[in-house]
């Protein structure tokens, strides 16, 4: 089944995928023994201008970092002249050909496609939710638990939005963006059965610190 998954990214001609799968495989390997990870991850280096030849269309990778590149300062320029609330992933094509003379329909980066469709307001609801997912996995990651039998599979799953999201926009695609609604659906109902508690002790002084000092004495009096 790995093999034939394989088959079918490099099947697909991305080059973000390709990358996306290397890296995924380290992943898998750091969860099943540190050991070969560390052996795997010194092997894929020494042999990284074997698998960059081996990357779908790597001939054009240059060509198509310099036009990634022209497109993200294009789409940052148009966020910046509708930085509250953007120019909706319909206009943003729209927009793109106005001022470039050009038809992109999206930014290549989910990052930047975010604060330019949906403006700042947007772009950092999409930052809050990507730490929050983060959070979530360190959480679930290190600690030794007995109630993580999915989170493999979370995480040779979740990680493929970002890394692809680099360069590309997963969401933009119907196909692709309803799958990924539901992966992150389901994992948002797994991290919520796992009743993980985060200590902010700050918050905790603070609120120790108000009710000694303000509310205490008012209930006294």
């Amino acid at each position: 089944m790995i093999l034939l998954l394989s088959y079918g990214v490099i099947q697909t001609g991305s080059r973000a995928g390709f990358a996306s799968m290397i890296l995924i495989f380290l992943l898998f390997l750091l969860r099943l023994n540190r050991t070969a990870f560390i052996i795997s991850t010194i092997f894929s280096l020494s042999l990284s201008k074997w698998l960059l030849d081996f990357m779908p269309r790597n001939e054009l990778v240059n060509q198509s970092m310099q036009v990634r590149l022209d497109i993200w300062k294009c789409a940052i320029k148009i966020w910046q002249n509708h930085s509250f609330f953007g120019v909706t992933p319909i206009g943003f094509g729209q927009e793109y050909l106005i001022n470039y003379n050009e038809f992109v329909p999206h930014a290549h980066n989910i990052l930047i496609g975010m604060f330019a469709e949906y403006g700042t307001l947007g772009g950092l609801a999409f930052l809050f939710v990507i730490c929050l997912n983060f959070v979530k996995c360190f959480h679930l990651f290190f600690p030794i638990r007995s109630n993580k039998c999915l989170l493999d599979s979370f995480l040779l799953g979740l990680p493929i939005v970002l890394l692809t999201g680099v360069f590309d926009e997963p969401l933009f695609s119907p196909q692709i963006g309803f799958l990924t609604v539901i992966l992150f659906a389901c994992w948002d109902k797994y991290t919520k059965r796992m009743h993980y508690v985060l200590a902010y002790p700050l918050i905790s002084r603070f609120k120790d610190w108000i009710y000694v000092h303000v509310l205490a004495p008012k209930n006294q009096t």
